[in-house]
């Protein structure tokens, strides 16, 4: 397989492990402190019910971080792009709610613009992984036998 300079040194693969710390990150937020995961969007005071919902979102946030590192890491390709998919489809979902938030809200917050900014970036790069697959950096399954 003949690689370009960019696919020999930038591997698309290792921006969704960067996205999957993020989302850690996050997760312990929404988990272990969810009145401050909240506290970024808004200053508002937060009902018990808001607080559990951010948890049960933090638990749902480490499923699906699981199974994008998980296909990542086992180099599925097929497995890849269909994870990929599901979370391009989310990201427009994402990008929606949030803009709806900050509307509702009336306040435009670090968290809120952060939240777009990078659900753009990394829906660029699904597309880049989605379009061009040899540059998420994963072995083919001849080359494995190469």
């Amino acid at each position: 397989m003949n690689t370009t300079i960019f696919q020999k040194y930038f591997q698309i693969k290792f921006v969704f492990y960067f996205e999957a710390l993020i989302n850690c990150a996050s997760l312990i937020m929404c988990i272990f402190f969810p009145i401050y995961f909240l506290g970024q969007f808004s200053a508002d005071a937060v009902a018990t019910v808001g607080v559990e919902i951010v948890r049960w979102y933090g638990i749902l946030l480490f499923v699906i971080t699981f199974i994008l590192v998980g296909v990542l890491i086992k180099g599925n390709l097929e497995a890849v792009k269909i994870v990929l998919l599901g979370y391009l489809i989310g990201d427009f979902a994402q990008i929606g709610a949030t803009l709806y938030l900050a509307l509702t809200l009336n306040s435009w917050s670090f968290a809120v613009i952060f939240a777009i900014a990078i659900t753009v970036v990394l829906i660029i790069f699904r597309i880049i992984a989605l379009a061009k697959p040899d540059y998420l950096g994963l072995k083919s399954k001849n080359e494995d036998e190469e």
